[in-house]
């Protein structure tokens, strides 16, 4: 919970989309963004490399938003400020 917590802080300071965190155009298929995740999480995962912390913490923020079907109407809807509310 407190990870969440933290990474919702961190997203609503970046300007960037969720999209362009895990590198998919706004298109992209749950299968898409699934496999984005996955190959970014080899790269930036905090047991990998602890100076990417920030990075992982992003990721995995955008990625809870995007892999739900709900929360990813929601964001697409409402654009970057009120979208990132949904953790």
């Amino acid at each position: 919970m407190i990870l969440f917590l933290i990474t919702a802080a961190i997203l609503i300071h970046t300007q960037a989309s969720l999209y362009d965190i895990l590198g998919v155009k706004s298109t992209a298929s749950d299968r898409e963004i699934s496999k984005a995740f996955k190959k970014y999480c080899l790269e930036y995962h905090p047991d990998v490399s602890t100076a990417h912390r920030d990075k992982y913490a992003e990721l995995v923020s955008a990625y809870e938003i995007l892999k739900d079907s709900n929360k990813r109407a929601i964001y697409d809807s409402n654009g970057h400020a009120q979208g990132r509310g949904l953790l």
